[in-house]
């Protein structure tokens, strides 16, 4: 009898090693864009913001993810309505080798945008050279991420809160594809994960740890 109980015991054992050993589903193949951290700094002129990405080239949320590169995405705003941006204004920074790029205006954010695609992504730091025919600074710009998750933790507690809604119809067939970003909002950090086909995105806003979800909407791009 006894001999029969360990039997059933040592069975049962490894159902639930079974079951605790399945593994979930890759979703890597599907992320489109990853922004992983943001640098920041500022000097007498300007506030200076960096976002480190690997994205989809050319960047489309359109359900389907084409292949990534590294980009820098540098934003120049200026300390005050008094401080000027002249035209031709550029920044250039070095990581593996030098790369320069022109700040256009995006008037949605009242600020200079410029984006680089890069060799290799910095870690934590970077230095930026800003440049126009008056004057030349440069900002030194630190990461605001050191307290928060990573971008892979984040993807998988989102993965875990859509778990019904990727067994559903429109996402087993497998196109679609996903976001994670970084966002900062003051002191404070939270993430960003879309999970985009080509008629809607459920999007998820989780908090800088990832390990709650602070909102969750669905947007229908047919309406």
């Amino acid at each position: 009898m006894l001999k029969k109980s360990f039997i059933v015991i040592f069975a049962l054992s490894l159902i639930f090693i079974a079951v605790g050993c399945k593994k979930t589903t890759d979703l890597s193949p599907y992320v489109s864009q990853v922004r992983s951290d943001i640098l920041v700094g500022e000097n007498d002129a300007y506030f200076v913001r960096c976002y480190l990405e690997t994205r989809e080239r050319p960047y489309k949320n359109d359900g389907k993810k084409e292949k990534t590169s590294f980009a820098v995405i540098v934003k120049l705003s200026p300390r005050s309505g008094e401080t000027a941006v002249n035209n031709g204004v550029k920044v250039s920074f070095s990581t593996d080798r030098t790369y320069s790029a022109l700040f256009a205006f995006h008037p949605e954010g009242d600020n200079y945008v410029a984006l680089t695609y890069v060799d290799k992504l910095p870690e934590r730091s970077l230095t930026v050279t800003i440049e126009d025919d008056e004057r030349k600074d440069n900002v030194e710009l630190k990461s605001v991420a050191k307290d928060a998750a990573t971008a892979t933790e984040a993807l998988a507690f989102a993965q875990k809160e859509v778990s019904d809604m990727l067994k559903s119809e429109e996402f087993s067939g497998g196109e679609f594809e996903i976001n994670v970003r970084l966002i900062e909002d003051g002191e404070k950090l939270y993430y960003f994960v879309g999970f985009i086909t080509p008629t809607k995105t459920e999007a998820l806003l989780l908090n800088g740890q990832a390990n709650k979800v602070v909102a969750r909407k669905t947007l229908d791009k047919r309406q």
